[in-house]
């Protein structure tokens, strides 16, 4: 690399760390890109050249935060395919919880206001929802490649009710303010919507740790 690519990668290192101390701290919906361009002390117009809006920084987000995981657990050959479910989903209730009640009613306030999202990105990013549902899509057509689901799954479908599912239970949680076991919602889930949906199409592994 040159030494101006070095300099332009430690820039957008410092504004992805920036950038994810505030959505950690404020929540997505309580900052603004003049914000993250002061914290990481450049110009505002350096930001937009990494990120083209606020909805493009809550993807690349979401991505560290979750897709990363996903992947790597769906590749761990050590697991069956009901503790790679288990894994996942524990990550995923458990990684909500330390981000806090306060945090996730703002990540769904700026989440669903689906015309302020599209107006964020010119109508290009998909909404935290649809993204998940691709991930379930994909979680699905994983244990039917691998034998532990009928093939004539509906991935689509069912993808849809899971994903709903999961983030009303999620955003129960904090409406309630985290009063609610996260935990006890995760085995509420687990076992009495994601396993028996399942079983429904032949799930051969159990889910379990």
């Amino acid at each position: 690399m040159t030494k101006r690519e070095i300099q332009a990668d430690k820039t957008k290192k410092r504004i992805q760390e920036e950038a994810r101390k505030l959505i950690l701290e404020k929540g997505i919906d309580k900052f603004t890109m003049k914000d993250i361009a002061k914290a990481a002390d450049v110009a505002v117009g350096t930001v937009y050249l990494y990120y083209s809006s606020k909805a493009d920084i809550q993807v690349a987000f979401e991505d560290e935060a979750y897709l990363d995981n996903f992947r790597e657990i769906m590749n761990d050959s050590s697991l069956t395919y009901g503790q790679k479910l288990y894994k996942y989903n524990k990550f995923w209730y458990i990684n909500g919880e330390e981000m806090g009640a306060a945090f996730l009613r703002g990540w769904y306030r700026f989440s669903l206001d689906k015309e302020n999202y599209a107006n964020e990105s010119d109508g290009h990013l998909e909404s935290r929802i649809e993204r998940e549902i691709k991930v379930s899509e994909e979680m699905l057509q994983y244990g039917i490649d691998s034998g532990e689901l009928d093939k004539e799954t509906p991935t689509k479908e069912l993808a849809e009710i899971l994903t709903v599912s999961r983030q009303g239970t999620s955003m129960y949680w904090a409406l309630m303010d985290g009063n609610v076991s996260r935990k006890h919602i995760l085995n509420e889930y687990l076992y009495h919507v994601l396993e028996p949906a399942l079983k429904r199409y032949g799930l051969k592994s159990a889910i379990e740790p």
